[in-house]
């Protein structure tokens, strides 16, 4: 079959799937309009965001046939990923262009913004994985030999505990920008009950595409990151490309490393500006994929008060430590409401504690309802979330700020 040929036939997959998926929200917003005017309320506010929870739902429901569809075509085609992403990409926007007109809003200029700013975040994960199926064509185009072998990550930090706070914004920016990365605090689970050493002389010498070695006095002496230095040392000797990236946080001199290699100056980075050079190392694009890739704000704190700008980073932020993190989801309801959404990975449910205002009051989080992916809490209420490692957080709502004239949107939680 001709690369022409590959391309029609891939088009005409895409537009079944999106005629299937526009006849199922055609029939879904007739309903909700209907439901709506029998109401009264066919012109609220309220109207765009029920849309947009039922325009989540269909395209949750049918994304991973997409990506079925795209991975079924390339057992059987040459065609680069760009090509299946390029497609891709102008179908969703298709699809979100009919749906917005489906929904008859147009003649509601505030309403229609409304539902496309949910359908965008919405969209924003599976943009996201289309854009990372993408570039590893860039990182490992056909002919490269690291193609014929597992790699597991694509980096692995190797650095002593001393340097953590650095590392782990470092490790947080990389994440953001969809890097398949070995960060020690993320493998918790894969870690627990394993041999430590063997684990880890894997991961530094088998497992790993790059190695960045934050270099200082304290790594030089602590063991597990003597073990880690060896094992990665070790293999960048059978490798015929750059393995290890070494960063100097000082002048210390590390038994194995030659003296010719060359090293970034990690004092004269911020964490952001280090995972950007390590990006570009890698193959992957400063700009590339999305500006909203970035990572989130993080809290590690399992007790206190925060507050954040909820209307950034869409609505999310980071809440504890692995295995107790969670991470939060929210948007604008009302002057002293807020949505909260069950969409982040780390999230298995959420609840609202009804009739509770104190922490004290609250004996079973279990016994609440967390039957739906978004609530809407009132200042003053208490918010339950479960993580996937089935974990409870409870939030209390202390203010909830801003959004329209001078005022800056805040969200402050206990």
């Amino acid at each position: 079959m001709s690369s022409s040929s590959q391309v029609n036939e891939f088009s005409n997959q895409i537009e079944v799937w999106e005629s299937n998926i526009l006849y199922q929200s055609g029939k879904a917003f007739a309903a909700i309009k209907a439901d709506l005017a029998g109401r009264g309320s066919a012109r609220s506010s309220r109207a765009a965001f029920t849309f947009s929870i039922k325009a989540e739902e269909l395209l949750l429901s049918n994304v991973d046939l997409l990506f079925q569809i795209i991975a079924e075509f390339r057992e059987f085609s040459d065609l680069p990923m760009l090509e299946y992403h390029r497609q891709s990409v102008a179908s969703l926007g298709r699809v979100f262009d009919a749906m917005a007109g489906q929904c008859e809003l147009s003649d509601y200029p505030i309403r229609r913004n409304l539902f496309e700013s949910e359908l965008k975040q919405i969209s924003a994960p599976i943009f996201a994985k289309l854009d990372r199926m993408s570039l590893n064509d860039i990182r490992v185009p056909k002919g490269d030999a690291r193609q014929d072998k597992f790699q597991k990550y694509t980096v692995s930090l190797s650095f002593a505990g001393e340097d953590r706070a650095y590392v782990d914004q470092v490790a947080r920016f990389l994440e953001g920008r969809g890097v398949n990365l070995f960060y020690d605090r993320n493998e918790q689970i894969r870690l627990w009950g394993t041999d430590g050493l063997e684990t880890l002389t894997n991961v530094y010498s088998k497992e790993s595409d790059y190695v960045v070695m934050s270099i200082s006095e304290a790594y030089s002496k602590k063991r597990w990151a003597i073990a880690e230095r060896r094992a990665a040392l070790s293999a960048a000797m059978s490798k015929d490309t750059e393995y290890v990236l070494p960063v100097r946080f000082d002048d210390t001199e590390l038994p194995g490393m030659p003296p010719t290699v060359q090293y970034i100056d990690g004092t004269k980075y911020k964490p952001a500006e280090l995972a950007s050079l390590i990006s570009d190392k890698i193959g992957i694009p400063r700009y590339s994929g999305k500006a909203s890739q970035v990572a989130k704000p993080f809290s590690e704190h399992m007790e206190g008060e925060l507050d954040f700008d909820f209307s950034n980073n869409d609505g999310r932020h980071l809440i504890g430590r692995d295995p107790a993190v969670f991470e939060t989801k929210w948007s604008k309801a009302g002057d002293k409401t807020i949505h909260i959404y069950n969409d982040p990975d780390t999230i298995h449910g959420l609840a609202i504690a009804e009739g509770i205002s104190s922490f004290r009051e609250l004996v079973d989080a279990s016994k609440f309802d967390f039957s739906s992916r978004s609530r809407t809490a009132n200042q003053g209420q208490l918010v339950i979330l479960q993580n996937n490692h089935g974990l409870y957080a409870v939030l209390k709502i202390l203010e909830v700020r801003g959004g329209s004239g001078q005022q800056m949107p805040k969200l402050r939680l206990r």
